[in-house]
């Protein structure tokens, strides 16, 4: 006699079949475990798990979201509900992949999100409230409420600039999926969730602290150094750049220098202090050793000989 669970689990395994025979005949399982970049270097960043150990379940749910993605999505909605309802049996390879697939959905379909903020009188009616009650959504317009509704489920949230209202990647929303990543995976997007958490810079200032600053050019490095065939390769060496010129100069709205005595902010002094002195033992140390040295032989001011190390140092964005 066949129980109850059994049955279940025995027509969803053939449930799965079917999806699978649907799918693959026009996806290859081989392209979905080993995914290749636009290069055609394999992308995969976890090693050592071998097509055999990932179950036929497993399989079936990656190439399904694989083609939902690559096939011109027009909307988040369903990849998301996909997401959620397979995120809690997957491994970490699996997992890794419909992270990233996911995201790459996210960023393709952002503007499309956007768009909608900006038709009619939706910013005129977003602006009249705080930010707090629009995250809230605590709105009476019901054109508003069910703009902004959609937001959360699907991984977005809200930002404002420079008097402009319009949802963004809330990395957050993959931290439930982080718990069955791998290291390199769960680092990376755990960088990520703090920069959406605490964006470093709005409206062309510093948004967080100089110590925060040097925490994050820190962490960059640091993960490029880990994993230095990284897939995010390109993006993290792309933050690397953006923050070493950030902690040489500033921002236009938070100058590192005073720009009538040339001093070197308090701020700024202190944070670098306090990183060389208790930082990592990466390459960005000891640039920024470098740099420390060089402007207390000068006074902390921003001299000619300071200059030129910056200068030096400075990387095309």
């Amino acid at each position: 006699m066949v129980n109850d669970s059994t049955q279940k689990k025995r027509m969803l395994y053939m449930s799965l079949l079917l999806l699978g025979v649907l799918i693959l005949a026009s996806c290859s399982t081989n392209s979905v475990l080993n995914p290749r970049d636009d290069e055609g270097t394999s992308t995969s960043s976890t090693e050592g798990v071998t097509e055999e150990e990932i179950s036929v379940a497993e399989k079936l749910i990656l190439s399904g979201f694989e083609t939902m993605t690559k096939n011109a999505p027009k909307a988040l909605e369903p990849l998301a509900e996909y997401l959620k309802k397979n995120q809690d049996s997957l491994s970490t390879q699996v997992t890794d992949e419909m992270i990233v697939l996911y995201e790459k959905a996210q960023m393709a379909l952002l503007s499309k999100y956007q768009d909608e903020f900006f038709e009619g009188n939706i910013q005129e009616k977003l602006l009249s409230y705080s930010m707090d009650e629009l995250n809230k959504i605590d709105v009476s317009e019901a054109d508003v409420k069910k703009l902004l509704s959609k937001l959360e489920p699907i991984g977005l949230k809200l930002e404002q600039v420079e008097g402009t209202i319009f949802p963004v990647v809330n990395y957050r929303f993959f931290e439930p999926l982080l718990k069955s990543a791998s290291d390199e995976v769960k680092e990376y997007y755990g960088i990520l969730m703090k920069e959406s958490d605490f964006p470093v810079q709005r409206d062309g200032g510093l948004a967080v602290s100089w110590d925060e600053v040097f925490t994050r050019a820190a962490l960059y490095n640091l993960f490029v150094e880990k994993y230095p065939e990284t897939r995010f390769k390109e993006r993290v060496v792309s933050s690397v750049t953006h923050y070493q010129n950030l902690v040489l100069v500033g921002s236009i709205n938070t100058p590192m220098y005073d720009r009538d005595s040339g001093e070197m902010t308090p701020e700024a002094k202190a944070a670098l202090i306090a990183y060389v002195t208790k930082g990592d033992d990466s390459p960005f140390k000891s640039l920024m050793s470098d740099y420390l040295a060089t402007l207390e032989s000068e006074g902390f001011k921003k001299t000619p000989k300071v200059e030129a190390f910056i200068n030096e140092h400075l990387i095309a964005e």
